[in-house]
């Protein structure tokens, strides 16, 4: 029997179980990566903000969560988007999504550091803001340090995607 009809039959005989579809959904948020104080407080009309980078999404404006701190997660390998649980978990992006999709966690550390030693001898305006990271994702050229990691992280996320899908291919049988 194919695992795919073993799993058409286990679904007609026990049904589709839905009510437990809810924990799994939990888990892969639960297993995310997070904050160090696992939360982060929501700003009203801003979202919340990690690492120097504010997220919004609809959930957020509600009354029932602003100036609250709910739990945050994110995915260390896409640092586009993260997840907070405002009720549910919902996907939050940042304002800066198109300048920062692609990049890591270990580029936004690199790049924050550059950041810092290009304003030490600035007291004014010295401090790391989402649009400065922004524009320094938009020119990597001139940064070797950052380029070199965004290179191994793209090549990370490479075998990570044919893992994926080599996982997958045990899975499901092809047809």
């Amino acid at each position: 029997m194919s695992p795919r009809d073993a799993y058409a039959l286990g679904i007609a005989r026990a049904g589709a179980r839905d009510h437990l579809q809810g924990l799994y959904d939990d888990f892969r948020y639960v297993s995310l990566a997070s904050t160090r104080k696992q939360t982060a407080q929501v700003k009203p009309g801003r979202g919340v903000k990690i690492n120097y980078v504010y997220y919004q999404a609809k959930a957020l404006n509600v009354r029932e969560v602003q100036n609250k701190q709910v739990p945050v997660r994110y995915d260390p390998l896409t640092w586009d988007g993260v997840c907070v649980r405002a009720g549910r978990w919902v996907q939050a992006r940042s304002e800066h999504y198109l300048q920062l999709r692609g990049h890591t966690e270990r580029e936004l550390q690199l790049a924050s550091a550059e950041l810092r030693k290009q304003y030490q001898n600035h007291r004014r305006d010295a401090a790391i803001t989402a649009k400065r990271l922004a524009d320094f994702f938009a020119d990597l050229s001139s940064h070797d340090l950052v380029l070199r990691q965004h290179w191994q992280d793209a090549e990370a996320r490479d075998v990570f995607a044919q893992m994926e899908d080599y996982q997958c291919s045990l899975l499901i049988p092809r047809i």
